[in-house]
């Protein structure tokens, strides 16, 4: 018998898959259930609605992400350890591309609640690196006239666009490169 989260990551991987290619609103969970060897009664008793699907799949993101967190509370140094996170949050995004696209593609037409829950994931994110670079400004490291809020959004964001237009706009900027050169732009912005 397959365990529930074995059921549940099958219906996660499918419907990732799925929206990233057609889009949220094309998919069905007929379509959703068909990739991922399934029944659609067994997709509507580990998830009652395709939002909760949506959801789901951004919360497996966020796992990755907080792991990221946990892994850099042991460095001391918060400059080193915002390269840390900024290499490895964009390492993740690089990866996790297909996700970002189904929330650029679909997000504004999801109902509230749904945008609310999918957009807490970013904030959380933000908030974490923001209170970094809070410490390196508290520590005197970093220019206390830096908006810690805004350098995080940016981060983010400028994480975003690597992912989704890396092709055509990044076309012969190696990743390695285009981290070499965040890091350089973020430590002029924020070290004294």
């Amino acid at each position: 018998m397959v365990k529930r989260a074995d059921r549940r990551k099958a219906i996660l991987d499918a419907a990732r898959n799925l929206f990233s290619q057609r889009g949220y609103h094309a998919v069905s969970l007929s379509d959703i259930a068909e990739e991922a060897g399934l029944s659609v009664g067994l997709i509507y008793y580990v998830f009652p609605k395709k939002e909760d699907i949506l959801v789901g799949v951004v919360q497996d993101a966020s796992l990755l992400y907080r792991k990221v967190f946990d892994m850099v509370q042991k460095i001391d140094d918060p400059m080193e350890r915002l390269d840390t996170v900024m290499s490895e949050l964009y390492r993740e995004l690089n990866k996790g591309a297909r996700v970002l696209m189904i929330l650029y593609k679909d997000l504004s037409s999801m109902n509230k609640e749904t945008r609310r829950q999918i957009l807490s994931v970013e904030r959380e994110t933000a908030t974490k690196i923001a209170d970094i670079i809070v410490e390196g400004k508290r520590r005197g490291i970093f220019k206390s006239s830096v908006s810690e809020q805004l350098v995080a959004f940016n981060l983010i964001g400028i994480g975003h666009l690597w992912a989704l237009k890396k092709s055509w706009l990044f076309e012969r900027m190696p990743f390695e490169t285009f981290m070499t050169e965040q890091q350089t732009l973020i430590h002029a912005m924020l070290l004294v």
